[in-house]
């Protein structure tokens, strides 16, 4: 902290008085210490506590009222400086006489009547540590204590597989309008935070966005009753291939709260309101770079995989599809899960030179590159669980697309058109009946 704030201390007698001198990089303080005459004894006052509050980047004072803490101070006009901060939780205390803290001017007048070297030792802390925050207006100059509770989930953990989806959410802040760029999307989160903080962009049957609606991506995966299909969003299954033409597979955490444990794609899904760059498509104008949904795919691997934006070409991913499914999360939670997929799936294909990759073990336990054969064969498996979506994107058109990458990735398959199908017998709920339609789950634009 003095190797920070304080430079160099020097102190000089002028006239009587002790006069000490503090030097930091930002500006120079001057601590004046005076003898107080006075021929009656002043009435004891309560003693004032200053206590600095990183967050608001001010000074609070607030008056002592217990009769404990008055029986602490036996000098008029007592004062209490403590400061902390996160790193060490630095706590100073000291007693000094006469006062005046209305505001924080860089001259400080402080009169006492006895005053010792480590009251002004810690005084002078105080002032440096305030004036350094005051004239710095990022978050990295100084970095205040942050209760484990507050913001967003400080303590990583596994979710309980049995969570029920109508739990009440956790104190959680909202997601900001945009991501600071020093802060990587999901630093410090785990999948319930993520469930309550992603806002997910929901859309008709079409496609076409619905306004003026809030859905966090827990909401819009619960099943159940009243939600049997849970409500239609975006969402995107991005394909990576090797210039051999192997696809990397990857396999879900069982951390992950829906479908943990199943083998899919590279990586699988949602763009979000409110980030930064905009992952909001408006068609058909977007159409055919859907730029937003690159943008998604960027963030989430890095996010999930570590390959960072410099080894993603956005020029060079090509999309491809768009398919509209469902599936309850029967293989997990039994046939009244209380969790689901619902989503308008964009395909995007990407080959490259196979990137650095540092896998996020919160989402992802495996992967592997496999040709079409192993893949096929690998499919025969009866031992291994996969993704609906992956299953359905494979049946309807995924190997054509595989089997011909350099026509794929030249835009031969690209087109507007949304693809509908059903899950399997196997991830339908009890709640999921026959009289649900193509439109159950979707809301109006």
């Amino acid at each position: 902290l003095t190797r920070t704030c304080l430079r160099t201390t020097t102190q000089e007698k002028v006239h009587g008085c002790m006069h000490t001198t503090i030097e930091s990089p930002l500006q120079r303080l001057h601590l004046r210490s005076h003898t107080i005459r006075s021929k009656k004894r002043r009435s004891p006052a309560l003693p004032t506590t200053i206590v600095f509050s990183g967050d608001k980047r001010d000074l609070h004072r607030q008056l002592l009222t217990s009769s404990e803490e008055r029986a602490k101070y036996r000098t008029p006009h007592a004062l209490q400086l403590s400061h902390q901060y996160s790193s060490q939780h630095l706590n100073e205390t000291s007693s000094l006489t006469s006062v005046s803290a209305a505001r924080m001017p860089t001259k400080l007048m402080i009169s006492t009547r006895t005053t010792t070297t480590a009251a002004m030792v810690a005084v002078m802390i105080a002032l440096a540590i305030a004036v350094a925050s005051s004239c710095v207006g990022t978050c990295e100059a100084f970095q205040p204590a942050i209760p484990q509770n507050a913001g967003r989930i400080g303590q990583r953990h596994r979710p309980n597989a049995n969570a029920n989806a109508n739990s009440p959410p956790q104190q959680i802040r909202p997601t900001p309008t945009a991501l600071c760029e020093t802060q990587a999307y999901g630093a410090d989160m785990d999948q319930e935070a993520m469930m309550e903080t992603d806002m997910l962009i929901v859309v008709d049957e079409n496609d076409m966005l619905v306004e003026g609606v809030d859905c966090s991506k827990k909401k819009a995966h619960t099943f159940g009753n009243d939600s049997p299909r849970g409500i239609l969003h975006r969402a995107f299954s991005f394909f990576l291939f090797n210039p051999q033409g192997e696809m990397l597979l990857t396999k879900r955490a069982d951390s992950k709260i829906t479908f943990p444990g199943v083998w899919t794609n590279a990586c699988c899904s949602h763009p979000l309101h409110g980030m930064t760059p905009n992952e909001v498509d408006v068609l058909p104008q977007a159409y055919p770079e859907m730029k937003g949904i690159r943008n998604a795919a960027v963030r989430k691997l890095k996010q999930e995989l570590g390959i960072t934006a410099d080894q993603l070409p956005m020029e060079d991913m090509r999309f491809i599809h768009r398919f509209h499914y469902w599936a309850s999360d029967t293989i997990t939670y039994g046939d009244t899960a209380p969790w689901g997929e619902h989503e308008v799936d964009y395909i995007i294909f990407l080959q490259i030179e196979e990137p650095a990759m540092q896998i996020n073990p919160d989402e992802v336990s495996e992967c592997k590159y496999l040709t079409i054969a192993e893949m096929k064969e690998m499919l025969q498996e009866p031992d291994l669980l996969w993704s609906p979506w992956f299953k359905g994107i494979m049946e309807r058109g995924g190997f054509e697309w595989w089997e011909n990458l350099d026509d794929a990735m030249a835009g031969k398959y690209t087109s507007e058109t949304i693809t509908f199908f059903d899950a399997d017998p196997e991830h339908f709920a009890a709640y999921n009946t026959p009289e649900h339609t193509r439109l159950t789950g979707v809301m109006k634009s």
